[in-house]
């Protein structure tokens, strides 16, 4: 049997720690542990005190240090008076970039530039309207009437009547430009030829209501929408629109923005077509002239390519109002300065938009809104100089909507003014009368006439006969007379002077109404003196003054009792009231 011999070389050792490095490694931990253990037992003595005892330990202690002076031992502490709490409040503070900066030794020549962005766009402000009825010249109408016919039938076949609705509103010119300059001018990227703002057109929706519940939430989805250019070239179709003049100064107008006024056939365009106090009537001289230079129509620092171009059929839906003028082909127009006195209104930095609505019906009230295109700075700018790469797609930029414009109610065609109150005699009933005015949608004209009326009577008058329309007027207000007040004598019975009259109303709706005579004269006297203007030179033959009973209080108009045959004159006229 041969004995075991141990070879103790240096690569025998390596080889048998390399094949049992693992079995070592669990052998020491497992030895550690047992000691471990071992340790946990055999010590299990060394908490020798009762608990009285360390409560006894406990409060020595606590003598000790209740024993120790405050100071005893602390002025060789460092930090003794350190505060400690105004050190915890800076720890707050932000720290300051500046005090840790690196200066760089190869700084930038020139500065840099922020990318191109979208400005800020401004709604139109303070939208507001009003009714109105009228005659226009007819577009095309022929220069001379028809051979024989008479100035009714001439009037009528020149001029067209037209109900309408005209949207006065504030466009922020300065604060457009203010936005434009902020974000375009000092970015990487400059173009003066399109970084301004370029009104292109605007759209407007209305929407018909009928009581507030519809006005606090009008339904927008159902309204109908007009497009700028498509509205005015539907007019010009239908009227002669003034494009180059205006009763608006020229310096307050953008001509994409503000609609073209249609020329009256009779009266002025009043001050509902601008905006006051921001935006008036232009004023005039005493030869009627503007007192101000008149520039081309655009406003301060307006521009727009050669042609116009705002009156472009659509290209698509990307570009509504037609393409946009090219760079290099646009072209700055300035008004013209004015020579206007120190009266001339201040330009508050606002432009107007107008808009007529054509469309409306009598009777009826709507709600409108508006908001504009602008031609989009961005497009067809090269990528690496904007912002957004996306930002060059769109051709046309658009505001948010307006704010909702008041409530605006078309009248009808026919309304009711007060006149005279007759007081009765015996146990009879008060008469009252009336002046029923008629505007004609044919014609354009406005006529009207003067009627007596009973209470319980509807003032319905048809087959009237009316010098200026040419033919009989039926006279259909649908108004009930319901009752009468004033007419008594003031002062002593012999007096000529009464008491204004008033009466009590009630329309085909159902709602109550007073005229005053006091009140209504004013437009009597307005009716009365347009006739007298319009009369032809006097002619030979009139009408039988019998066949109608003379006006009380001297307005001149002929008074009809439908309900009775005609009366001869009142043998007693002093005791007509005036």
């Amino acid at each position: 049997m041969k004995k075991l011999k141990l070879n103790l070389d240096k690569d025998t050792i390596l080889e048998f720690l390399l094949q049992n490095v693992e079995k070592i490694v669990l052998g020491l931990v497992g030895v550690i542990f047992l000691s471990m253990v071992y340790s946990a037992i055999s010590k299990s003595g060394r908490f020798d005190k009762a608990p009285d005892q360390l409560q006894a330990e406990a409060t020595s202690a606590q003598r000790t240090i209740d024993a120790t002076p405050a100071d005893s031992g602390l002025a060789e502490l460092p930090g003794k008076d350190r505060d400690y709490v105004a050190d915890a409040s800076r720890s707050r503070d932000p720290i300051r970039e500046n005090w840790y900066g690196i200066v760089l030794w190869d700084t930038p020549l020139f500065e840099k530039r922020p990318l191109r962005d979208v400005p800020a766009l401004f709604a139109v402000q303070d939208l507001r309207g009003a009714a109105g009825m009228g005659a226009f010249h007819a577009a095309g109408a022929a220069d001379k009437p028809e051979a024989g016919a008479t100035p009714a039938k001439a009037a009528s076949d020149s001029t067209r009547g037209q109900r309408w609705i005209v949207l006065t509103g504030l466009v922020p010119l300065e604060k457009q430009e203010a936005a434009y300059a902020e974000t375009l001018k000092q970015s990487v990227f400059f173009d003066p030829t399109k970084d301004y703002p370029n009104y292109l057109g605007y759209w407007v929706q209305r929407v018909e209501v009928g009581n507030s519940g519809d006005t606090a939430n009008p339904d927008w989805d159902k309204a109908t929408e007009f497009l700028s250019y498509k509205a005015v070239n539907e007019a010009e179709t239908l009227y002669s629109l003034a494009k180059e003049s205006d009763v608006v100064n020229s310096k307050y107008i953008i001509r994409k923005l503000a609609f073209p006024l249609a020329p009256l056939a009779r009266g002025r365009w009043d001050k509902h077509v601008a905006h006051e106090p921001e935006i008036g009537l232009e004023k005039k001289d005493a030869q009627g002239n503007p007192s101000g230079g008149h520039g081309p129509a655009g406003g301060r620092d307006s521009r727009e390519a050669p042609g116009g171009g705002g009156d472009r059929a659509p290209a698509g839906e990307s570009a509504p109002f037609g393409e946009e003028p090219k760079p290099g082909a646009v072209v700055k127009t300035v008004a013209v300065p004015s020579n206007d006195t120190a009266e001339e209104q201040k330009d508050l930095g606002y432009r107007l938009f107008r808009f007529f609505d054509f469309k409306v019906e009598p009777g009826k009230q709507y709600l409108y809104r508006v908001r504009l295109a602008l031609a989009n700075p961005n497009s067809g700018v090269r990528a690496a100089v904007l912002k957004n790469a996306a930002l060059a797609d769109k051709k046309v930029l658009i505001t948010k909507w307006s704010e909702p414009s008041p409530i605006i109610a078309v009248p009808r065609e026919t309304h009711v003014l007060a006149n005279t109150v007759k007081l009765p005699r015996a146990n009879a009933d008060p008469t009252g009368q009336i002046t029923v005015v008629k505007w004609l949608e044919r014609s354009g004209l406005e006529v009207f006439h003067e009627f007596a009326v009973t209470r319980g009577q509807v003032a319905n008058f048809p087959d009237v006969s009316v010098r200026e329309a040419g033919s009989p007027v039926n006279f259909f207000s649908d108004v009930t007379a319901l009752d009468f007040r004033g007419g008594e004598h003031l002062g002593k019975k012999t007096s000529t002077l009464a008491a204004p009259g008033e009466v009590l109303l009630m329309d085909s709706d159902g709602s109550l109404i007073v005229r005053n005579e006091c009140d209504d004269s004013a437009l009597c006297r307005q009716l009365n003196e347009a006739r007298r203007e319009s009369a032809p030179p006097a002619e030979t033959h009139a009408a039988p003054k019998a066949s109608a009973t003379p006006s009380t209080g001297g307005r001149g108009l002929d008074a009809v009792n439908p309900s009775a045959s005609p009366k001869k004159p009142s043998p007693s006229p002093k005791k007509r009231s005036r």
